[in-house]
């Protein structure tokens, strides 16, 4: 191809109509979105306005090569018809044309590639940025348009557009002097690949699955990403690529991988050159290669037929339901085994496991992430741990403490007026009076029911999942009824039965009222609640050891009383055998006093005996009190009646010699006592006669008493002797 300034007069009209079509996509896709409030639309248009620069710098700079071509020619037509002079040295000076065109290479191209990846990492951004702010309380929205039929069409249509000029424009860069053309054709293939997506979101819009055009909204924002990080990549990779003489630079919106999508023949012959290379030689030229590409379509064909067939079979597990959807309309439900349906896309199944149990939170606190423990190892939750998110945790109302209704003045449960502390008013004071608060993380968990509550299930909402929620919009609706009842249940209980929900029963009654609501006609979720988990339940971390601290005093009080109750019990035992026992000596004793108070005599002595028979019979302390007192009384009595017996016997000896029994009796009384005195009695001696010398020894405290006694003795009868 000669390369002239009608050469590149024809790339400047192609760049053109490229720049034409480009803007026209691009306002199509804006005015669409901003019309009829269409999210998609509006992002999508955000890749084709980048791609205007592009094309209008490709007009520009393919205008300027047709300038400085014309002035070349006319160069050339000058020195042909003048000659040689002395001023054709500097002719090059002269060409205007030919410097800006060079400046158009170094600076014009780079900035205006700069530009195109300047804007497409702005947009990319706002997008990433609208898609956080989705859902919060400025009424982020993402819109879908009522108007599916025409967005599909218009992206349909766009996309066969682009796809089709990529290809002329990519034939076209195949001559040296239109290859800069490659940049627009990449361009063309981003923008069908853009409404393309955009037109396959619209279709699941139609079969009933609009979640599908948020991802389509999203990945233009990839898409975008991916785009002007390649460009950048370009643009360094051009700074330092060696250039050769003559050579027409690239631009860096010149991307690489869509110039292969815009001449998908060049990836097939790279393929055959990769094959050949592997097995040595000219595989591609062989019969059975040239078979194979002659039954490809067939092939092709045949495997698709299949694929679509193998649609028409859903295995539904026994756990599990079957949903059938025709267009996204709803047809029937099935339970577990094969069944048959219509191929993909006209109808589609989605399964659900109706035997599984799920979990839902119904905490109001921030989650905590534990830290990591040995397998097996339970964590222990302390009411006094240091929590790091404790201040933002928020608490459960509960109802007042039974303690403050100890003492009421009434004894109906009223308990006395709330006196404000602390400079509390007394709406306050009246408040804290009534209500507690308590730290807790409660779970539910609940399956769905098996006879026909999927379809309920279903119903009831949506799966659509926000951007700053983890929960589909059917398990927050759940969770926001539970939570209900969780608060209003828990508000109506005392502190003591919510702080042991175990032992007061409280889940189940949580468990029947959040059953209640779920099976409530206006809701009629078709839900089964298994079960009530709180793996957390404490006071604030604030008060928490003013309730240990209580805990402490009522243990100790129950230690003290067992204590009681354990030496009342010893000491019943000693006495009566058994308190049982101990309480009917007790009544009876009652008994005893008050008919002795009365004058009963019969009754008391009848009593008496009756309180006796019964200690005796508990053979405890008093029962061997009573057995050793009567013992003593018939010792004295036995001794007394001895005693009695004597003198009767005596009696005839003292009537025959009164005298002579008087003088015996005294002398055994004598007999008797003198033994055990140590005075000596002299008799039948006359008084004259005997002299009395006393003299008070003491005894040695050495160890033999009886030498030191016996000599004292024989000292003082040898000194007194007459």
């Amino acid at each position: 191809m000669k390369i002239d300034y009608v050469a590149f007069q024809q790339a400047t009209r192609v760049a053109g109509i490229g720049f034409l079509i480009q803007f026209g996509l691009a306002l199509l896709l804006l005015v669409f979105g901003l019309a009829t409030g269409d999210t998609t639309t509006l992002f999508a248009s955000f890749p084709v306005l980048a791609g205007i620069l592009a094309w209008l710098s490709l007009v520009v700079l393919f205008n300027q090569h047709r300038l400085e071509r014309i002035e070349s020619l006319e160069a050339d037509e000058l020195a042909t018809s003048r000659g040689t002079t002395i001023f054709d040295r500097d002719v090059e000076a002269t060409r205007v044309a030919a410097r800006r065109l060079r400046l158009m290479h170094t600076w014009f191209m780079p900035a205006a590639s700069l530009a195109v990846a300047a804007f497409l990492v702005g947009m990319g951004l706002w997008i990433i940025r609208w898609f956080g702010m989705l859902g919060e309380l400025d009424g982020t929205t993402f819109r879908i348009t009522q108007h599916a039929g025409w967005a599909l069409a218009i992206c349909a249509g766009s996309a066969l557009i682009c796809f089709i000029f990529s290809r002329f424009v990519a034939g076209m860069s195949k001559q040296p002097a239109w290859q800069n053309l490659r940049g627009g054709a990449g361009l063309m293939v981003a923008n069908a690949l853009v409404a393309a997506a955009a037109a396959i979101g619209f279709g699941f819009l139609i079969a009933g699955r609009p979640g599908v055009l948020e991802g389509v909204a999203f990945g233009v924002a990839i898409f975008m990403f991916a785009l002007a990080a390649e460009i950048l990549l370009n643009f360094v990779l051009h700074l330092y690529r060696p250039r050769r003489p003559g050579e027409i630079p690239r631009p860096a919106f010149d991307s690489r991988v869509l110039s292969l999508l815009a001449a998908p023949d060049s990836i097939v012959r790279t393929i055959n050159e990769a094959v050949n290379y592997q097995f040595g030689f000219d595989i591609t030229s062989s019969w059975g290669y040239q078979l194979l590409l002659r039954s490809f379509g067939w092939l092709l064909i045949a495997g698709t037929v299949a694929m679509f067939a193998l649609t028409c079979l859903v295995t539904v597990q026994p756990d599990q339901q079957a949903v059938k959807l025709r267009f996204g309309k709803l047809m029937s439900v099935h339970g577990s085994g094969p069944m048959l349906k219509l191929p993909w896309p006209i109808e589609t199944v989605e399964i659900h496991e109706v035997g599984r149990i799920g979990q839902l939170s119904l905490s109001i606190n921030p989650v905590t992430i534990p830290a990591r423990l040995p397998p097996g190892v339970t964590p222990v939750n302390f009411w006094t741990n240091d929590d790091p998110s404790g201040p933002d945790r928020a608490l459960f109302l509960t109802g007042a403490s039974r303690l403050g209704l100890v003492g009421a003045p009434t004894g109906r449960g009223v308990a006395p007026a709330p006196v404000p502390i602390d400079g509390e008013t007394e709406e306050e004071a009246r408040i804290g009076a009534n209500l507690s608060m308590v730290d807790a993380e409660v779970a539910l968990q609940y399956r769905i029911r098996p006879d026909g509550g999927l379809l309920k299930f279903l119903s009831f909402s949506s799966d659509a999942t926000g951007r700053r929620s983890e929960l589909p919009m059917r398990e927050r609706a759940m969770r926001s009824l539970a939570l209900r009842e969780l608060v209003d249940y828990f508000s109506r209980l005392p502190l003591e039965d919510v702080l042991s929900p175990g032992r007061s029963g409280v889940l189940d009654g949580l468990r029947q009222r959040i059953q209640a609501r779920f099976d409530a006609p206006e809701n009629d979720i078709g839900v089964e609640v298994v079960s009530i988990i709180v793996p957390v339940m404490r006071p604030p971390a604030t008060v928490a050891e003013m309730f240990e601290e209580f805990s402490i005093s009522v243990q100790a009080r129950r230690e003290r009383v067992d204590n009681a109750r354990r030496n009342a019990d010893v000491t019943m035992a000693l006495l009566a055998r058994d308190a049982e026992n101990a309480d009917r000596i007790v009544e009876a004793i009652d008994r005893w006093r008050a008919a002795r108070q009365s004058g009963e005599i019969d009754v008391v002595e009848s009593l008496r005996r009756e309180i006796e028979e019964m200690l005796v019979a508990a053979r405890g302390q008093p029962a061997a009190k009573i057995e050793s007192a009567e013992a003593t009384r018939w010792r004295t009595q036995m001794r007394a009646l001895a005693d009695a017996n004597r003198l009767l016997g005596d009696q005839p000896m003292f009537d025959a010699a009164p005298e002579l029994y008087r003088q015996r009796q005294v002398m055994r009384v004598l007999a008797q006592a003198l033994p055990r005195t140590r005075i000596k009695y002299l008799l039948a001696l006359p008084p004259e006669r005997i002299h009395f010398d006393l003299e008070m020894q003491e005894v040695d405290t050495g160890l033999n008493f009886l030498d030191t006694v016996e000599q004292a003795r024989d000292a003082n009868t040898a000194r007194h002797s007459p």
